[in-house]
């Protein structure tokens, strides 16, 4: 897996917590990471994930084989494994289009060039509402 491609896969798992883990916009109280994302130019970033592992550059990641998945609880461990059912087979290029198609990091882009650095923050506010409607949708 490349680093857009696990950007991509922890935006999807983080929206995806949000809209279906949390009863109402009034109290967004539980994510799955502390940090928010920010819209960069491919997407959905976070930039501590993307600091731990930027040292692969555009090679694939090692798989990491000791993953505990106890320190989840099973409702986060279901979204996650919807996310990896929905997403998974998709490429980093192919998350990013997808992503870029969404209102919330477009919002948070505002009218930045497509090419402009940003460290805009994605609001957690319309990340609910616009995934709530996906889930209304489907």
């Amino acid at each position: 897996m490349t680093r857009k491609k696990l950007q991509g896969l922890i935006y999807y798992a983080y929206a995806w917590t949000l809209a279906l883990l949390n009863d109402n916009i009034g109290d967004i109280s539980f994510r799955l990471v502390k940090e928010h994302p920010e819209a960069w130019v491919h997407g959905a970033v976070f930039p501590e994930f993307y600091n731990e592992y930027k040292k692969y550059g555009w090679d694939k990641i090692p798989a990491k084989t000791d993953f505990d998945a106890s320190i989840f609880p099973d409702d986060v461990l279901d979204v996650l494994e919807q996310v990896w059912e929905a997403y998974g087979e998709l490429s980093g290029d192919e998350l990013e289009c997808i992503c870029h198609r969404e209102w919330p990091w477009k919002i948070a882009r505002g009218s930045l060039k497509p090419f402009e650095t940003s460290n805009a923050k994605l609001d957690d506010e319309y990340i609910f509402k616009y995934y709530v409607e996906q889930a209304a949708e489907n």
